[in-house]
């Protein structure tokens, strides 16, 4: 194994114990509620301050990403997580767990980003491979997290045993893997740094159209956030609310759904980087636009329910790593600079998407509701097509960068 190899695989590793822990909060949140006597309102609360916390370290590191040691930042960030997770467990109160929750949000969007920047830039030519298999350890890790978490939580009969084994488990994963992986990495790896145009007036046009590349590609994403994250918040509601499926069945459409993601991604990741990339997220998002709506419309019905969101799943599930594995290739010398602007773009779409289906579903019920969520993704095609016209600006001087 070469020593790229070895560093990636590291970070795969991180990836998915990341990804069990990105979506406990669900199973965690009615125990707080009880425990600090809040409303459901100060519960939901916790998640919006991990958000906050998410963009202010994407906002304060967007100038200077570029700049960040990857292998040091990569397993600091998922060091802290750990520390994270124990302080949660330990906290005596609502507000100190509040807190923690904001510097929890810094460390998992600090994490994510380098994670996404190291290993396109350790992929080298397999780049697109290295991203999808990334993400697919991601949606494997945040599969299965909310049922390790369910499992500890019966066990030790506290929501706070959840945070303790997942600090535990952080902090016995880190050591070795930072042996390994660190090792593997072999030397301080730097993005080349971009040319410059020597000619003012073609840095303006480069520099506007690198703008317009990035603005387009992450309102793709953040468009595929909302849906995701609706989807994932909202779907089991829709299952249970059709009073013809028994409660265990919104369990079952959901996991097809995340199954369907991991699918595609590890598909996407055999994809050869000839075929583009943009065209792949478009239309990928237009089928699963129709996927879901006609999930939605048979949900009284599990089996072609699940059928179809698993569909949706697989459709539209490797848009981010194909977006990260496009904007690092389209903007090579601005790797951790794209990361981070692509991870605030998924961010804001995460927290509008379920917010807003949730306020649709107190007027017109779930059902209705969850058609918005099929219909966001059809603005991924314009986007995309929109991001390849800016791209094609820049495409034509590949030896230089925008900047």
């Amino acid at each position: 194994m070469t020593d790229n190899r070895r560093f990636v695989g590291s970070v795969y590793l991180l990836m998915f114990v990341y990804g069990t822990q990105v979506t406990v909060i669900g199973i965690a949140l009615p125990g707080m509620i009880k425990e600090f006597s809040i409303t459901n309102g100060a519960g939901g609360f916790l998640v919006t301050l991990q958000s906050m916390g998410g963009i202010g370290a994407l906002a304060a590191t967007l100038a200077v990403a570029d700049l960040l040691p990857r292998v040091g930042v990569t397993f600091g960030a998922f060091a802290f997580l750990a520390l994270c997770n124990l302080a949660v467990w330990f906290s005596p109160s609502y507000l100190a767990v509040a807190s923690m929750f904001v510097l929890f949000g810094g460390g998992m969007r600090a994490f994510d980003a380098m994670a996404n920047t190291s290993v396109g830039e350790f992929g080298g030519a397999l780049r697109n491979r290295s991203m999808n298999l990334l993400h697919a350890f991601f949606a494997a890790g945040a599969l299965s997290g909310p049922l390790i978490a369910q499992a500890v939580e019966n066990v030790f009969d506290t929501w706070r045993a959840i945070f303790l084994v997942n600090g535990l488990v952080a902090a016995s994963v880190i050591a070795p893997v930072l042996v390994v992986g660190r090792n593997g990495a072999g030397r301080s790896f730097a993005p080349p740094a971009p040319a410059r145009p020597k000619d003012r007036r073609e840095h303006g046009v480069l520099r506007r159209s690198g703008f317009a590349y990035l603005l387009f590609t992450g309102l793709a994403l953040a468009f595929y956030a909302a849906h995701q994250t609706t989807m994932t918040a909202w779907l089991p509601l829709l299952i249970e609310t059709t009073g013809a499926l028994p409660g265990s069945a919104s369990g079952v459409v959901l996991s097809a759904y995340w199954v369907g993601i991991i699918t595609g991604r590890l598909v996407a990741s055999r994809i050869p980087d000839r075929v583009d990339r943009l065209v792949l997220i478009g239309s990928g998002a237009v089928v699963a636009a129709v996927a879901t709506s006609i999930g939605i419309a048979v949900a009284t019905r599990s089996a072609p329910a699940a059928f179809f969101f698993f569909l949706a799943g697989a459709t539209s599930g490797a848009l981010i790593p194909l977006a990260m594995t496009e904007g690092q290739s389209a903007l090579p010398g601005r790797t951790g600079m794209v990361t981070a602007a692509f991870s605030l773009f998924l961010l804001a779409g995460g927290i509008a998407g379920p917010w807003t289906v949730g306020g649709l579903a107190d007027t017109f019920g779930i059902r209705a509701a969850l058609f918005a969520a099929a219909a966001i993704l059809v603005p991924c095609l314009p986007a995309v097509l929109a991001a390849g016209v800016s791209r094609q600006r820049f495409a034509e001087r590949p030896d230089r960068t925008p900047r």
